[in-house]
């Protein structure tokens, strides 16, 4: 009896397509496929992490590099650009290793011996 299958997708180890099929999450693959378009939009939006990115760059070569001030003082300060910028991060980052999480049972189905 082999220990492998062949699928569409290639050679994949029996034991393990078996086991996926009775206990992978579809749905959970799903929300992350819908969750990943709205993080997405938020991450690249002009509220999202990357204009605060682009911020703390004007803001960072005002303050170590003496550039001129691109952003103007009024628009924030930067301890409080650091700490929403940290969290933005942070909550995509943690988005990102459960996206990880859930396709982890399908990195056991190709076959090891390729």
């Amino acid at each position: 009896m082999s220990d492998s299958i062949d699928t569409v997708y290639g050679r994949m180890n029996k034991i393990a397509l078996l086991q996926a099929r009775d206990t992978f999450d579809m749905l959970k693959l799903f929300r992350c496929v819908e969750e990943f378009s709205q993080v997405s939009e938020y991450l690249s939006s002009e509220s999202g992490p990357r204009d605060s990115l682009a911020r703390l760059h004007c803001m960072a070569a005002t303050v170590l590099c003496g550039a001129s001030a691109s952003v103007p003082p009024e628009d924030g300060d930067l301890s409080i650009l650091l700490s929403d910028l940290r969290s933005d991060l942070d909550e995509a980052v943690a988005f990102f290793q459960s996206c990880i999480a859930v396709i982890e049972p399908l990195e056991r189905l190709p076959d090891p011996r390729r």
